[in-house]
């Protein structure tokens, strides 16, 4: 960037400062008249484990004419960047807020334009997405999060500091990217996202010298190289005007840690307003018949249209994605003819956890000239079951195919690409006594029955059973974290078959019914899920922890809401929040000042280590420039073994005098064992 504007002045213990406003723009510099206060630098007061702690500047400059910086007002928040010196050391950086611009203006020269700048506030306005709006779908460190989200900002630090006291740290815990956005896709704020990775860790981030800095108190506490060290005594005190009070206690505190859990993957219904994009209609007596090229959950492939029948007297409508008979195609034939939306990106557990993918469909067997009256054709032996071949699998980021799933073949299971078309089958039956079986002109769910269709095939007599109608087929995961993550797909072939369970012609069952007594083969209601081993649904609620920090306080700390977790004892594998380890193997314990919990818990003993006692906080005028945050300061002869940090200051370079906000600190030292935590 270029250089637009500037302006030097001398500080009063004869500093050399000086800011620049630079732009992309080709300028030629231009120095400009400023007050006697030009640059004044404000760290906010945030309270205590706040995790962002932005810092704004105020440029005081003299409009020498009329609107002379008129062109500093842009609606990019990213046009103008503020770079602060001192002794020619780059001091802090921030971009120019012109949103804020406004100026007393007058017809006459020489009058004051303040402009504001800020460091932080902008994660605010900023989604998570690379520049060019680009989502992120991979499992990455935490690390990696942190540094794409200060790579938005776009302000040149000239370092990224991380002082995190825990283990594993950041750059060894890792999540899902798609954690960090919602049901509809739509990205967080940098600033959530942030908030979302510092705060299980206790941490909080800082811009000091044009570094940014990420630190917990024990850091601090610990004189690990990274705070310096004062005692109140050893600083110029630049007025009378201080102060000491008492900082906020707290009754009760509540944390809640969400899983953000894909426990449904797929659900792409037919309803009967889902079809778009008509392509014919045709009217009877008694039916309407509507071709259309797309649902809202499907796309077609081929010469096969979404079908929707509407009797003509009572508006009641059959339809779906329709398909011809075709019962005799050969394996390395078959081919796709419908396509569900993909999954959003997901991370699956693997067999080891014990759960399964439990896939659903319904279809529909039309053997009517008129689908809502008459009769159609009788059911027979060889009408006793349904055999739909579809293609499961998954995908990488890029769109490679990784895994597929077989069941049709003596050898099934997971299996690497190329994708070799048809290889799932779902069994349709009415009921578990075969012999009374009948599929035609009914909507049914496909039943948990593995094929092929034989009592010699392991576990087939044990899974036709009535508690297996119409429950989905249950399929076990893949073995390695490596194969389960990705995009899901479900498709439909064109090979359906009607029959008696067999075992002929290479795997075929036997006794097909007739093809010219069927008129439509109807498919809707894709439903896929994770269960246990019995079907059943796994458990998504939050995890809730609630300590009291001090009984005889009137009010309690703001809930707070963990997006990234580690609660999550039982391993419940589906959360998006969950917090992983290089192998993205779900983490729980972790180590912080030599106690190894659950994050939460540990967050709880910093909230009690900081609250549960009264502290202090003094307002104080000193003599200094220095950039005092991260410094840990005491008060030995008035409040001797007590230990403040800055909460917030105001520096006035010019006057060398800065408003010190201290807060009293702790590192983490109480007990986790004894704190009063119920987890609902």
């Amino acid at each position: 960037m270029n250089i637009k504007y500037f302006h030097e002045f001398k500080t009063l213990n004869n500093e050399l400062c000086r800011f620049e406003i630079l732009s992309e723009k080709g300028n030629v510099q231009t120095e400009v008249t400023a007050t006697s206060v030009p640059f004044q630098l404000e760290y906010g007061e945030t309270a205590k484990l706040e995790p962002i702690k932005s810092a704004g500047a105020t440029l005081s400059l003299i409009s020498m004419t009329p609107f002379q910086f008129i062109d500093l007002h842009t609606d990019n928040m990213q046009e103008y960047l503020v770079k602060f010196y001192v002794d020619n050391n780059l001091y802090w950086v921030g971009w120019l807020d012109s949103e804020t611009y406004s100026e007393d203006f007058s017809l006459y020269d020489r009058y004051v334009v303040q402009f504001n700048v800020s460091d932080f506030n902008i994660t605010n306005r900023l989604k998570f997405t690379d520049a060019n709006g680009n989502k992120w779908y991979d499992i990455v460190s935490l690390r990696t999060i942190l540094n794409r989200c200060l790579s938005r900002l776009n302000l040149p630090f000239t370092a990224i500091n991380v002082h995190c006291t825990t283990t594993p740290d950041l750059d060894n815990t890792y999540i899902q990217c798609s954690n960090f956005y919602d049901e509809n896709n739509e990205p967080m704020t940098i600033r959530e996202v942030l908030d979302g990775i510092l705060r299980p860790f206790g941490m909080m981030m800082v811009q000091k010298d044009g570094q940014v800095h990420v630190y917990d108190y024990n850091s601090i506490h610990n004189d690990n190289n990274l705070a310096t060290f004062s005692d109140i005594k050893d600083l110029v005190i630049a007025s009378n005007d201080s102060t000491l009070e008492f900082d906020t206690m707290y009754n009760n505190v509540e944390i809640t840690s969400g899983l953000y859990a894909d426990k449904e993957l797929l659900n792409s219904p037919i309803g009967d307003e889902d079809y778009l994009d008509l392509v014919t209609s045709s009217t009877t007596t008694t039916v309407r018949t509507e071709l259309f090229n797309k649902t809202e959950n499907w796309e077609r492939n081929g010469s096969y249209y979404f079908t929707k029948f509407t009797n003509i007297d009572n508006n009641q409508v059959i339809g779906g994605a329709r398909n011809v008979y075709n019962n005799n195609i050969q394996p390395d034939e078959r081919q796709c003819i419908y396509k569900s939306v993909p999954s959003k990106n997901i991370l699956l557990p693997t067999a080891q956890n014990g759960y399964y993918l439990n896939v659903k469909l319904q279809t529909y067997v039309n053997t009517k000239d008129d689908i809502f009256n008459g009769s159609g054709a009788k059911g027979a032996n060889n009408s006793q079951m349904t055999v739909v071949y579809c293609n499961l699998y998954l995908t990488d980021t890029s769109g490679n195919i990784t895994r597929y799933y077989s069941n049709n073949e003596f050898i099934g299971g997971w299996k690497q690409g190329p994708l070799q078309q048809g290889r799932l089958s779902l069994v349709f039956i009415s009921n578990a006594s075969i012999g009374s079986s009948n599929v035609l002109d009914a909507w049914l769910t496909n039943s948990n029955i593995p094929v092929p269709f034989t009592s010699l095939y392991p576990g087939y007599a044990e899974r036709v059973q009535e508690k297996n109608v119409g429950k989905g087929v249950n399929i076990l995961l893949p073995s390695l974290i490596s194969d389960v993550k990705g995009q899901l797909h479900f498709e439909i072939c064109d090979e359906v078959e009607i029959c008696e369970p067999g075992l002929s012609n290479g795997g075929h069952p036997d006794m097909q019914y007739p093809t010219s007594k069927v008129k439509d083969v109807l498919y809707k209601n894709l439903e896929i899920t994770i269960t246990d081993s019995e079907g059943n649904e796994i458990s998504t609620d939050d995890f809730v922890y609630k300590t009291f920090i001090n009984k005889n306080v009137e009010n309690d700390l703001d809930s707070i809401n963990l997006t990234c977790i580690s609660a999550n004892e039982e391993q419940i594998p589906l959360g998006r929040a969950n917090l992983l380890d290089s192998a993205c193997n779900i983490v729980n314990n972790y180590t912080r000042e030599g106690v190894t919990t659950i994050l939460e818990k540990l967050l709880m003993r910093t909230i009690h280590s900081n609250y549960s006692k009264k502290t202090y906080k003094l307002g104080i005028d000193v003599l200094s420039n220095t950039n005092l945050m991260l410094s840990k300061i005491t008060f030995e002869d008035v409040l001797p073994g007590r230990v403040f940090t800055l909460a917030g200051s105001l520096v006035d370079f010019a006057n060398s005098t800065q408003r010190l906000t201290l807060i009293e600190t702790s590192k983490d030292n109480v007990d986790v064992a004894t704190l009063p935590i119920t987890q609902e």
